[in-house]
């Protein structure tokens, strides 16, 4: 840190979909859903953002949306997939590249 820069504390709290609970949102972030409530302070008196999935599909990008606390766009981010994992061949499975 720059010591001119502030630091302030944030307490994130996932949403549940209306009607929904927590074998729901396990089963809707297998697909890439997620929705936060960011507070302000820890009892949870004012909100500070909320971050909401604007599109999602398993395997896919996510894109999500941030809003402030009056519910005005903030920004836009992206969650990129991980990469597939690799095989690996045995030992010795790769011809050498000196032969």
């Amino acid at each position: 840190m720059d010591g001119g820069e502030r630091v302030y504390p944030a307490f994130p709290e996932r949403r549940y979909a209306p009607g929904g609970g927590p074998a729901e949102y396990r089963a809707a972030r297998k697909e890439g859903v997620r929705d936060f409530t960011i507070w302000a302070d820890p009892h949870r008196g004012q909100m500070f953002a909320q971050v909401v999935t604007k599109s999602a599909a398993k395997g896919g990008p996510a894109t999500y949306e941030v809003l402030g606390a009056a519910g005005e766009p903030l920004g836009d981010g992206i969650r990129l997939p991980a990469v597939a994992p690799v095989e690996v061949p045995p030992r010795g499975g790769l011809p050498s590249l000196n032969e």
